[in-house]
């Protein structure tokens, strides 16, 4: 998947499901980068002790494997493909739609 590339209409299904792991995986105020392999060795590390995460997350194998699972095959990343993963920019909070604006303005600013 290149840069700028969109994710089919499937944005905020896909970034919700991301964000409900993110602070499993990176800082929840600083935020960080996590490759798409990290989110599916996570979904083999639950899903291979189910009895130690089924009270307290009953669906985290699930939704692991499934986010590792559409960022592979639906979206085409790579495994070690990186991700950056923030919850606020400048103190403000993001979405999927602002992570897009500062992609697109990225790539704006290097075209110049």
């Amino acid at each position: 998947m290149g840069r700028g590339t969109s994710l089919g209409g499937k944005e905020p299904e896909l970034v919700e499901e991301v964000d409900r792991y993110r602070r499993d995986i990176v800082d929840e105020e600083l935020g960080g980068s996590v490759t798409v392999q990290q989110f599916e060795d996570k979904a083999r590390e639950v899903c291979g002790a189910p009895d130690d995460w089924a009270e307290q997350q009953p669906f985290l194998c699930l939704d692991l494997t499934y986010i590792s699972t559409l960022l592979q095959h639906g979206f085409g990343f790579q495994p070690d493909s990186t991700l950056m993963l923030s919850k606020k920019v400048g103190g403000v909070e993001t979405g999927w739609a602002l992570g897009a604006a500062f992609r697109d303005l990225a790539e704006m600013q290097g075209e110049q």
